[in-house]
């Protein structure tokens, strides 16, 4: 039908449009990294929420396509200041954190290295198991990801993206 045809469209452009800033992290992201204050925006109810999940036993973490430079600084300056007496950084509210994931691949998709990163470096570490005490990793997909977590696919877990 003719909506088909103009859905289809407005969704094309929308993904072009979408790509175009996110494939260009040398602009949209820089800005953002340096006017932190204009464009993110601190919440107490995240902390409020992730307080809740961590006393219920939930693992929680985050899955972004952004790199871990820019995903640190800017996670960091959204939880400055919030500490429960047990976490004081912004990694101590997450289990893990996947960086460079890209989603919506990441989902669907069996290809992907999934590789630890150092976080002071930010480098990815090559030639280690992704088990072990790291928490940061770069790329990978979902099934490698539940292996990490030692869960099947759909067993209690809320995504909120």
């Amino acid at each position: 039908s003719k909506n088909d045809y103009i859905y289809r469209n407005i969704w094309e452009d929308v993904c072009k449009a979408n790509d175009l800033v996110h494939l260009d992290t040398g602009s949209y992201k820089t800005q953002t990294l340096e006017n932190l204050n204009k464009y993110v925006r601190r919440s107490k109810e995240i902390v409020e929420l992730l307080t809740r999940l961590k006393k219920a036993g939930k693992k929680t973490f985050v899955i972004t396509n952004s790199p871990w430079v820019y995903t640190d600084k800017t996670m960091a300056f959204l939880f400055s200041g919030t500490t429960d007496g047990e976490r004081n950084s912004w990694l101590d509210w997450f289990d893990y954190v996947v960086v460079s994931a890209a989603k919506p691949n990441f989902f669907v998709t069996e290809n992907n290295s999934f590789r630890p990163v150092d976080i002071e470096t930010g480098k990815i570490l090559i030639n280690k198991d992704v088990g072990g005490s790291y928490k940061v990793f770069r790329g990978g997909n979902l099934s490698q990801f539940l292996d990490v977590l030692e869960i099947r696919e759909g067993e209690n877990i809320l995504y909120l993206g």
